[in-house]
């Protein structure tokens, strides 16, 4: 074979490209790269969700507990209480207030715990906040009132309106009153040492006249427990338990501020 001859072969077998063998290793190496990258991807996709899903949560129990203090503590506040007469005057018998000088009642419904609160807004300031977050200016009683529906929203209405819902996920709400030694006395010093239901109180009426703080028990479904519809448990493992967050509240009137002219 002639030199050119030789050449001219070599540069027919190199214009041939790749074996299938080699074309196949190609693919195979992509591949296994693609997945390694597409699992980061997901991973980090996955992390992202869950920080977000789980700073929801945080921010939905910041919004539901601040709004239950902001209530809580004002509830019993009147106005000018050193000149303005009593709890009594102020707050008179009127629905489900079956006592006078009775500023916090709670209840059942279908999905939980209920419970209202009732104040005197300022006339010349935003001293107290509704549930709504709203404070009114016009020196009028207002009731609040704290309940869940059948889908999980934490609602409230004001004054018997139309409830609004502000925040979702909750599964839960439970409600408990904190009395002092001296159940049954109206003006029974001390503080709480006993926790009870609706159903507790209102078996002695007069102790919703002798409540100081209330505790408040949310409980909200687990952000990142998968939707059972798309996936199943496997052997061994067990379902993400909902997330409960609680916090006791001291009502001012019977702790700070009007507390000696409760009577």
């Amino acid at each position: 074979m002639s030199k050119h001859k030789a050449i001219a072969h070599t540069l027919r077998r190199g214009a041939r490209g790749f074996s299938m063998v080699e074309l196949m290793v190609a693919v195979a190496v992509s591949v296994f790269l693609l997945m390694g990258l597409f699992t980061v991807l997901q991973n980090t996709h996955n992390t992202s969700d869950n920080e977000r899903l789980l700073a929801q949560l945080q921010d939905d129990e910041r919004i539901a507990m601040t709004l239950f203090t902001n209530v809580i503590e004002s509830a019993g506040y009147y106005s000018n209480a050193l000149t303005s007469g009593t709890m009594l005057s102020a707050f008179p018998v009127v629905g489900s207030f079956a006592t006078a000088g009775q500023v916090v009642v709670g209840g059942t419904n279908a999905q939980g715990d209920t419970v209202s609160l009732r104040y005197q807004a300022d006339p010349t300031d935003a001293f107290v906040m509704t549930c709504q977050g709203t404070s009114p200016i016009d020196g009028n009683p207002h009731t609040s009132t704290f309940s869940l529906d059948a889908n999980g929203n934490l609602q409230c209405s004001i004054d018997g309106g139309v409830p609004v819902t502000l925040i979702s996920g909750v599964t839960a709400l439970s409600i408990r009153y904190g009395v002092g030694s001296g159940i049954g006395q109206p003006n029974s010093a001390g503080t709480p040492d006993s926790y009870l239901t609706a159903a507790d109180m209102n078996a002695v009426p007069i102790r919703w006249t002798n409540v100081y703080s209330v505790k408040v028990t949310l409980t909200f479904k687990n952000p990142l427990v998968i939707n059972a519809a798309s996936a199943t448990l496997q052997a061994g493992q067990a379902a993400a338990p909902p997330i409960t967050f609680s916090r006791i509240i001291s009502i001012k009137s019977r702790t700070g501020v009007n507390v000696a002219n409760y009577i």
